[in-house]
């Protein structure tokens, strides 16, 4: 009888790789490029919660005769927007397709046979790989981003690595709940939305052989604060409400974030729309008493969260996140860092006049400093984040007010 053959010569025989054709190409890259929508669209995806907040104020989930009514709501309000209002929607739609059809050609003329002009890898995780290590994004945790591409799309996407286990387990946990949460809800039109709102999940390693241990990959986008939100109202608006939508739905499904930040938030162009990331912190609002390092970083944290942490582990709630998430829109709309030091937040809640004292604060209108102040007031009397997503009008007066100082 002849011998076996080694595993290393069958596979020594097998065959390369099969690269796409171009016109799966196109496919894939149908399915991965960002949607285009109709001005209509744009304008329904915007206005229906504001819209149905008015007419069911009082109202959980809508039923098919109240979605009726709120949709001939919804059309009316579009009918009687004046010609230049619906000019603005008509350019958005006009820019969608044209970033749609942008995409597709910019992945459908990459030919994978041909060497590309990108940098070479220098590691893997599944089908990623690593193509620099000096995109690090995330100070202050045991986790390092970093840039890779995909090894047939080329198209980037975020990779991050975590040192700790605990902050690995925490972040996929989270993003578990989430997942779970909007399939469960997805006969729920206002909360399957908010699904837009966190950053999408590419790749987990899960001690998987030859690979970290302790990786995610998720879609590439810039941090929302390298947009340039404080000099354009109507983007801090639409920005604001996006950020309080995420934040609410974290605080539907009872967790906390507990790293609320400028930094935590990216920004997608092609969809304008916001993505709430980093999790590595974020737990269920009654699994507090275990956490073994502070929450937030020092500027973010609440004055009454700047304590032994014995004491920090019961006062951790959805107040200690409105006043970070009221520090992180200052920031945001004034351009300037809110507080350096632990004695500026100490100075800011005693001062009598805490918006005068406060330099990024002193640059914005009275009318925006009054807003962002229902955050910043003393525990328990602060504006809690899911009310104000539940009431744009509170977004809405950034676009009313001018929002900087003349």
């Amino acid at each position: 009888m002849a011998p076996r053959k080694k595993p290393a010569a069958k596979a020594a025989n097998r065959k390369p790789v099969k690269r796409p054709t171009k016109a799966e190409m196109k496919k894939i890259a149908q399915s991965l490029a960002p949607k285009k929508r109709t001005a209509y669209a744009i304008f329904v995806k915007e206005n229906r919660p504001r819209i149905r907040d008015e007419m069911f104020p009082e109202a959980g989930k809508t039923n098919q005769k109240q979605n009726r009514q709120l949709f001939s709501a919804v059309g009316k309000a579009w009918g009687d927007l004046s010609k230049a209002a619906k000019d603005v929607y008509m350019q958005r739609s006009k820019q969608e397709v044209e970033a749609r059809r942008k995409a597709i050609k910019d992945m459908v003329d990459i030919v994978p046979e041909t060497k590309q002009q990108c940098a070479e890898p220098v590691g893997r995780i599944g089908d990623y790989e690593l193509v620099s290590h000096g995109h690090e994004r995330l100070p202050g945790h045991s986790a390092d981003c970093y840039l890779v591409q995909h090894r047939v799309m080329r198209t980037r996407a975020r990779a991050v690595f975590y040192n700790c286990q605990d902050e690995f387990q925490r972040e996929i946990a989270c993003l578990k709940c989430l997942y779970k949460a909007f399939e469960e809800e997805s006969e729920d039109v206002d909360f399957k939305e908010n699904e837009e709102l966190f950053h999408r999940l590419l790749y987990a390693t899960m001690d998987r052989e030859q690979e970290p241990n302790r990786c995610i990959v998720t879609d590439f986008f810039p941090p929302l604060g390298s947009i340039g939100v404080d000099s354009d109202k109507w983007l801090l608006r639409d920005v604001a409400y996006q950020m309080a939508r995420s934040v609410s739905t974290l605080h539907r499904l009872s967790l906390l974030h507990l790293d609320l930040r400028p930094q935590a938030w990216y920004y997608d162009g092609n969809a304008r729309c916001v993505k709430l990331a980093n999790f590595r912190l974020c737990r269920q609002e009654d699994d507090t008493t275990d956490i073994t390092c502070p929450p937030y970083l020092l500027p973010y944290g609440a004055p009454e969260l700047h304590a032994p942490l014995s004491e920090i582990r019961t006062r951790l709630g959805q107040q200690g996140e409105a006043w970070a998430f009221g520090v992180s829109l200052v920031e945001l709309a004034s351009g300037r860092c809110m507080f350096s030091t632990l004695q500026d937040i100490f100075a800011f809640r005693k001062a009598k006049n805490a918006a005068r004292g406060n330099e990024a604060m002193r640059v914005l209108h009275a009318g925006v400093q009054k807003t962002f102040l229902h955050f910043l007031c003393q525990d328990g009397a602060r504006l809690s984040v899911v009310e104000f997503a539940q009431e744009p009008a509170f977004a809405q007066s950034f676009v009313n007010l001018s929002v900087l100082n003349d």
